[in-house]
C-alpha cells in the first residue's frame, strides 16, 4: 500500500486487486483510479480530489474529505465519520454511516444512495434508474 502524509501527495495512480493508498495528515490524492478489489482510504487531515472507483472502495474516515468521486462498475464509496462532496453513483454505492455526511451526491442509473440513521445526505439529487434510502 501507498501511504501519503504531511503534504504529500499523489496523482492520477491506478490501484489495482489487492493495492491500497492511505491517505492522512495533510496528505492530498488526485485523480485516483481504483479497480476492483483495490481500495483507497482517507481518514483523518486527508483528502482525495477527482478518484474513479471501478469496481474498487474508498472509504472516507474520521476528518476525511473526498470530492468529485466518480463511483461505478459496483465500486462503493463508504462514508464512516468523514465527508464525500459531489459524488456521482453510476451502477456503484455510496454508504453514508455514523458520523458521515454525503453532500451533493448525484444518484444515476443503477446507483444506490444508503443513508443509515446515523449518517447525514445533504442535496442529493436522483435521476431515473438511481435508488436512494
Amino acid at each position: 500500500a501507498a501511504w501519503v502524509r504531511d503534504g504529500g501527495s499523489l496523482s492520477d495512480t491506478v490501484v489495482t486487486s489487492g493495492g491500497g493508498v492511505m491517505v492522512e495528515q495533510d496528505g492530498t490524492a488526485l485523480g485516483t483510479t481504483v479497480s476492483a478489489g483495490g481500495s483507497l482510504v482517507v481518514s483523518s487531515g486527508g483528502s482525495a480530489d477527482g478518484s474513479v472507483l471501478v469496481g474498487g472502495e474508498a472509504w472516507v474516515l474520521s476528518g476525511g474529505r473526498t470530492s468529485g468521486t466518480n463511483v461505478s462498475d459496483g465500486g462503493t464509496e463508504w462514508v464512516a465519520g468523514g465527508v464525500a462532496i459531489g459524488t456521482t453513483l453510476s451502477d456503484g454505492s455510496q454508504i453514508v454511516e455514523a458520523g458521515g455526511t454525503a453532500s451533493g451526491t448525484l444518484v444515476g442509473s443503477g446507483g444506490v444512495l444508503d443513508v443509515s440513521d446515523a449518517g447525514t445526505a445533504v442535496g442529493a439529487a436522483v435521476t431515473d434508474g438511481g435508488t436512494a434510502a
